[in-house]
């Protein structure tokens, strides 16, 4: 999706827009091309901008006031505006019709149109301009729907009366579409520690928290010690280190014999609650000892307080080596 070449003839300016293919035969046998909306011949172009991105207030309805219409839709993203005038002697209803015609040999699909004073009195957002009631106006809103994001184009016509050079204001928004953020992670949720063992050969759990300077586990995080019992229970060969990392926040022995006891109460409630085989879950507290972020930052201690479940296959390891 870009904005094509603009080109100044002798007569008159040709606008090219290139967009995907619109819907129909065409498109159904994967031919492109390019839409073309071209200005009304012998327009003189007096107005040239372009936004990378933009929150366009498109009206889409009766305008009622400042940035006031009974209906409207605010577009994200590029956004190109030009404005030409025509002389005097050419119409509103006759450079308009021009429009029409290209917007319908375009593909674009007009979403909402008005004239004359059925366009109402008010002021465009974006363009911060004002429309007085006015026999002497037309407007029309089109848009071009595709995957990659909506193309927008909207045309303005009007004059101050019948014998005034009428003026033109194309506007074309290149939507984007909205980015849908990935839900949140669940670590009590087993296929969410299942996926992350396989691809990541270890899972990291950062929600799992304790009683403050005890070992309990906290009665919020009890669902997460289910969820590796369940993770246990799918895979009767697995067998789990659990092994609880803290910050330097106290002295490293008081904070490892602390890691210690907290693994020692994951693996006593993943036995005695969910019975799982002692055998299948080794507890280990590493406290300060294996950073993966610097404690200079609480960011960085967060980062550290951590609980990781790392496979145990050394007896499969030790049987392949003899092999």
């Amino acid at each position: 999706m870009r904005l094509g070449s603009l080109a100044l003839g002798l007569a008159s300016l040709t606008l090219l827009l290139s967009v995907a293919p619109a819907t129909g035969p065409a498109a159904a046998a994967g031919e492109t091309g390019v839409a073309q909306v071209r200005p009304f011949p012998g327009a003189k172009q007096v107005e040239h901008s372009t936004r990378n991105f933009e929150e366009y207030w498109m009206p889409l309805g009766r305008l009622t006031g400042e940035a006031q219409a009974e209906k409207y839709e605010v577009l994200g993203g590029r956004w190109t505006h030009r404005s030409f005038t025509s002389p005097a002697g050419r119409s509103v209803a006759e450079i308009f019709r021009h429009y029409e015609q290209q917007i319908a040999k375009a593909g674009l699909e007009v979403v909402y149109g008005c004239k004359g004073l059925e366009c109402g009195e008010g002021g465009r957002k974006t363009n911060n301009d004002w429309w007085p009631l006015s026999d002497h106006r037309r407007f029309m809103a089109a848009r071009l729907q595709r995957p990659g994001g909506d193309l927008w184009v909207s045309v303005h016509v009007h004059a101050r009366n019948a014998n005034a050079p009428v003026q033109q204001e194309l506007d074309i928004v290149e939507t984007k579409p909205p980015v849908i953020a990935p839900p949140p992670r669940n670590e009590a949720d087993v296929a969410t520690l299942a996926k992350e063992l396989k691809t990541d050969g270890r899972v990291v759990l950062r929600s799992l928290e304790f009683v403050e300077g005890k070992p309990g586990v906290l009665p919020a995080s009890e669902g997460i010690v289910k969820a590796i019992a369940e993770l246990l229970a799918r895979d009767p060969a697995l067998k789990l280190h659990v092994v609880v990392h803290s910050d330097n926040g106290a002295p490293a022995p008081a904070s490892l014999d602390l890691t210690k006891k907290r693994a020692a109460v994951v693996t006593q409630m993943l036995t005695r609650l969910h019975r799982i085989p002692s055998a299948r879950v080794q507890p280990a507290g590493l406290g300060p000892l294996a950073p993966v972020a610097s404690n200079r930052t609480a960011e960085g201690r967060a980062m550290n307080r951590r609980v990781e479940l790392v496979p145990n296959d050394v007896s499969r390891v030790t049987v392949s080596a003899r092999r």
